[in-house]
Formats: structure tokens, C-alpha cells, sequence
């Protein structure tokens, strides 16, 4: 596996877990009094029936539920994401949930066939130096 398939599938892995710890919170719900029985999204000036959800500002995804007669919004938002150094973080707002959360942006790592210059030529003659064919590496 080479250094850039196993960068970017760690990268992969961070992501996942980071959508996996995302913020969940519960509470009741606005009801607009024209639309009674079904969730008030203020900022959409709409209501939503028990099951569907939707998408607020800042990435936040809101779910209408309806328990014992009584109607809640399950807010789930982005988790905090944290980067190595030398990597950014990168998010469009326009997308839907969670694909507008914060993802960890890296610069490429380049593979050894890209490598040249006399540090790489280096590392290879001193390689081709101390170990043989027969020589195994652990």
C-alpha cells in the first residue's frame, strides 16, 4: 500500500468517526398555531410533520418526532474537527448534512515515483548499500 492510499484512507477513517461523534441534542418543539401537530422551523417559515427533517444554517440537521402526543426536534450538528499541522480544515455550507461538516484538508503526499532529487537518489543507494536482494525487512 503506498503512503498516499494509506494517508488518505486514515483520513477516511478520521472523517467517519468525526461525523460519528457529532453533537445530538432534544427538545421541544416550536408549533406555529396555523400548523398545529407538526414541527416549526423559524428560520424556513415552515412546519414539518412527525419523521421528516431539515436542514437549518451552520450545517445543523433537525428531525420532527412525535412522542406520547407531544412534538420534539432532534438537532444533530458537526463535530469539532482537529487537524495534524500543515492541514486546514475545508466545509460547504451548501451541501446536506453531514456532508457540509468540517473535513480535514491535506496536501498531497507525494508517491516515490514522483520523488526526485539527489535526498531520494540518496536514500536509495543507501538502501541498495546496506541491504541485498536476500536481505528481508520487518
Amino acid at each position: 500500500m503506498s503512503s498516499s492510499s494509506a494517508a488518505v484512507k486514515f483520513l477516511s477513517l478520521m472523517a467517519l468517526v468525526g461525523v460519528s461523534l457529532a453533537t445530538v441534542a432534544l427538545g421541544p418543539s416550536p408549533v406555529h398555531p396555523d400548523h398545529p401537530g407538526q414541527c416549526w422551523s423559524e428560520s424556513q417559515k415552515r412546519s414539518f410533520p412527525d419523521g421528516k427533517n431539515w436542514q437549518e444554517p451552520n450545517c445543523v440537521q433537525v428531525t420532527c418526532t412525535a412522542y406520547k402526543g407531544r412534538l420534539f426536534v432532534q438537532y444533530a450538528s458537526c463535530p469539532s474537527v482537529g487537524v495534524p499541522p500543515g492541514c486546514t480544515t475545508t466545509r460547504d455550507l451548501k451541501m446536506p448534512y453531514p456532508s457540509c461538516c468540517p473535513m480535514p484538508s491535506c496536501p498531497e503526499i507525494p508517491t516515490a515515483a514522483e520523488l526526485n532529487g539527489p535526498e531520494y537518489d540518496d536514500f536509495t543507494n543507501w538502501i541498495n548499500e546496506h541491504y541485498d536482494q536476500q536481505t528481508q525487512m520487518e
